[in-house]
């Protein structure tokens, strides 16, 4: 599983001082970044001459308020892998409490028709073995 810790700040939050719904979206891409960096993908994904990896599914589930000043960890994990996208789920945790859950479906298409194709062999493997990724 791949963490990553925020500082929720004033900015990140509603006017009652919550963090503004949307938001759990960006930090969830920001974590899928930083995991992507991490393990050598980024070029793979984000600068591909010939494949996009679009999310065309996305949800989120609310626990409970996630306040500015929070400390939270977001925890990434691969929970499916298809032959051509792949599902990343993202637990928001203050501490052990689980605060939220977003899911993100990614499908890697063509650039030159936008038709879906396979998935790389070399992200597909780096994703598979990643330590802890898939559950």
């Amino acid at each position: 599983m791949f963490k990553q810790k925020h500082l929720i700040k004033f900015m990140d939050c509603d006017p009652a001082g919550i963090l503004f719904f949307a938001k759990v979206f960006y930090f969830a891409h920001n974590t899928y970044e930083e995991f992507l960096n991490q393990y050598d993908l980024y070029e793979i994904v984000f600068n591909n001459p010939s494949l996009a990896f679009p999310i065309v599914k996305s949800n989120a589930q609310y626990y409970k308020p996630i306040n500015k000043g929070d400390e939270i960890a977001i925890e990434q994990s691969i929970k499916n892998i298809g032959e051509h996208s792949y599902t990343t789920v993202y637990f928001f945790k203050n501490g052990d409490e689980k605060l939220a859950e977003v899911e993100l479906v990614h499908v890697c298409v063509s650039k030159s028709d936008f038709k879906k194709t396979k998935l790389p062999e070399r992200l597909r493997k780096n994703i598979t073995s990643s330590p802890d990724q898939l559950f």
